[in-house]
């Protein structure tokens, strides 16, 4: 009898998709901010500051989300 794997494997493909999308959001909304702080010409280490922090806000939004919507029972 042959042992059946995709249960243990669906939850890794879907957390791998997950964390890639907050990746993706994370690395826009940082390239976002620096590029609207260069138009304002903020200097460098400022720009650096806010940019960290687009991305991490908007990389742990995006998990959060997913994993809200993840663990919500399916119909």
């Amino acid at each position: 009898m042959p042992i059946d794997v995709m249960p243990i494997i669906y939850p890794f493909i879907r957390l791998a998709a997950l964390l890639l999308v907050a990746l993706v959001v994370g690395l826009f909304a940082a390239a976002y901010v620096n590029h609207r702080m260069r138009l304002m010409e903020y200097p460098d280490s400022q720009r650096r500051r806010w940019r960290t922090l687009a991305f991490e806000a908007s990389t742990l939004f995006i998990a959060v989300l997913g994993a809200i919507a993840v663990f919500l029972p399916t119909p």
